[in-house]
């Protein structure tokens, strides 16, 4: 439990140091109307024009959550990323894989995701990339309309940028 209780410290931490020089900066901050994107299988959603690194992965991340790649979803994501969502915690990919990534790739291909609004920032091998979207469409049968907000933490390795902690947040959009 203490190595635990370290991990999720560290990351807490570099969350909100990132934040600070986010701050201290006036770090990216883009509204999502730009570039529409439509699956084969009907899913689309909205991706912003910006294309640096940390980015980039946040949306790959989510188009292969969206098209139910599990393989692409498990080769953006550090083995040891720490996952938080709805009180629960998973530390490590290979939790992630054996619990919760069939419901969410299950999940995400009845959705419409649409980004709302995206910030982020990086230091040297660290980023963070903050989301706000909208997930509409139907879960087993049933009507969903979610407001969704996401912090990655994301980690340059090799040259290439992984996700070391997602928080996922969601509550019933208003009006619906």
């Amino acid at each position: 439990m203490r190595g635990t209780l370290s991990i999720v410290t560290i990351t807490l931490l570099a969350v909100v140091l990132l934040g600070a020089l986010v701050v201290a900066s006036g770090a990216l901050s883009v509204a999502a109307d730009e570039t529409p994107h439509v699956h084969a299988d009907g899913s689309k959603h909205t991706h912003t024009a910006t294309d640096n690194g940390p980015v980039s992965t946040a949306q790959a991340l989510h188009d292969a959550l969206s098209v139910g790649d599990a393989a692409r979803v498990e080769g953006l994501l550090d083995s040891k990323v720490l996952i938080m969502e709805a009180g629960n915690v998973e530390q490590s990919l290979q939790e992630y894989a054996d619990h919760h990534l069939p419901a969410d790739l299950k999940f995400m291909k009845g959705m419409t995701y649409k980004l709302e609004q995206q910030t982020g920032d990086s230091s040297g091998d660290l980023a963070w990339v903050a989301s706000t979207a909208t997930l509409t469409g139907s879960s087993d049968g049933k009507p969903v309309a979610l407001v969704s907000t996401e912090t990655l933490v994301l980690r340059k390795f090799s040259g290439s940028w992984k996700v070391v902690h997602i928080h996922w947040s969601s509550r019933a959009a208003k009006g619906r």
